[in-house]
Order: C-alpha cells, then sequence, then structure tokens
C-alpha cells in the first residue's frame, strides 16, 4: 500500500496529468482504501474479540469474592494500570450482555461497548481520548444551528447503524419495531431504514 502523502494529488508542485494517469491514480487509491478498510475491519473485529475476553476476565475475577469489598478499584489501579476504571467497566458490562456468536457483528470496541449498551450512546460523537473522563476535552465551540443540526446528523447516523445492526443480530425483532398502533407517529423501522 503506498503512503498518500507521496501522491501527485497531495503535492503542492503542479503536476501534470492526463486522462490515463487520473484513472490509474484513482483506481490504485480506490483499492488501497479497501484495503486498508478490510483490514481495519478485520483488526476491530480482533479488538472486539480481546475486549469481550477483558471483560470475562474481569467479571470471573469479581465474581470471585479473591478482592475484598470495596478493593476492586485500587487492585485494579494497582495491578493493571494501563486500563481505566471506566474502561473496565464497558468491558465488563459488554461481556455480561452479548453472545460470544454476536461478537463477528461488531468492527470495533466502541461499537461493541454500545450496541450492548455497556457505553451510553450519547458518548458516540466524543473524542476516544475524552469519553472516559481521563483527559480534559477539548474547548466545545459555542452552539450554532449548524453544529446542533451536525450533532443531530452523527446521532441519527448512528441510531440508524444500530437499527441495521440490531436487525441483522436478531432479525425476529424487526416485527416489534414496526409498530403501527399509534398514527401520530411513524414506526421506528420507517424512519430509520435507509433507502
Amino acid at each position: 500500500m503506498e503512503n498518500p502523502s507521496s501522491d501527485p494529488a497531495t503535492t503542492t508542485e503542479p503536476v501534470e496529468m492526463t486522462l490515463e494517469d487520473y484513472a490509474k491514480a484513482i483506481l490504485e487509491a480506490h483499492r488501497n482504501c479497501e484495503a486498508a478498510d478490510k483490514e481495519s475491519k478485520k483488526k476491530g473485529r480482533e479488538a472486539v474479540q480481546w475486549a469481550f475476553k477483558c471483560g470475562q476476565y474481569l467479571n470471573a475475577l469479581k465474581e470471585s469474592k479473591l478482592i475484598p469489598h470495596g478493593e476492586w478499584l485500587p487492585w485494579l489501579k494497582k495491578n493493571c494500570p494501563e486500563i481505566k476504571p471506566r474502561t473496565a467497566q464497558f468491558h465488563m458490562a459488554a461481556a455480561k450482555n452479548v453472545r460470544r456468536t454476536d461478537l463477528e457483528h461488531f468492527t470495533g470496541v466502541r461499537q461493541y461497548h454500545i450496541a450492548t449498551g455497556a457505553r451510553p450512546p450519547e458518548q458516540i460523537d466524543k473524542a476516544p481520548e475524552t469519553v472516559d473522563g481521563d483527559t480534559d476535552p477539548a474547548i466545545e465551540e459555542p452552539e450554532t444551528p449548524e453544529t446542533i443540526l451536525n450533532k443531530m446528523r452523527l446521532a441519527f447516523e448512528n441510531c440508524q447503524s444500530q437499527y441495521e445492526l440490531l436487525i441483522k443480530m436478531k432479525p425476529e425483532v424487526e416485527k416489534y419495531i414496526h409498530d403501527t398502533s399509534n398514527p401520530l407517529t411513524p414506526p421506528l423501522g420507517m424512519i430509520l431504514t435507509v433507502e
């Protein structure tokens, strides 16, 4: 895979390209994009498997009563300093709320945490390094109609992807989502279905 910074399209010097050069460059960039995306999904699925296993170990240890009541967090901080308490909580809750056979549907740990209910969905569009509350959040821009609409769009897109994942994981749930008993509100499936 070629480094995109060496590509003529990203350099500041003028480069003469023919239609054939553009076609080759476009195809190469697309192929590299597809390969990187495929690899990132593979790595994301691998990360989800490890997050699940970590959650299982954390749950087993906590349930074993090897650590006295009230000593769990101090033990975690001393013995597993790389794991933030909030991340441990996410891993533990997610591992309790998912079947191993469903893990293949997740392509990232944050998606896995949110879809299993371990992490609140409102944290979806925050930067990963600020979600756990262990670092200072970036200075927020003042609310404008554009920023509000952008947040709404991101939240809606997240709802759509979660809906699609839910239906993929449990198709039988779809009939309950398409409830038409209230004539004033359209069925959730109609709102979230991407066409």
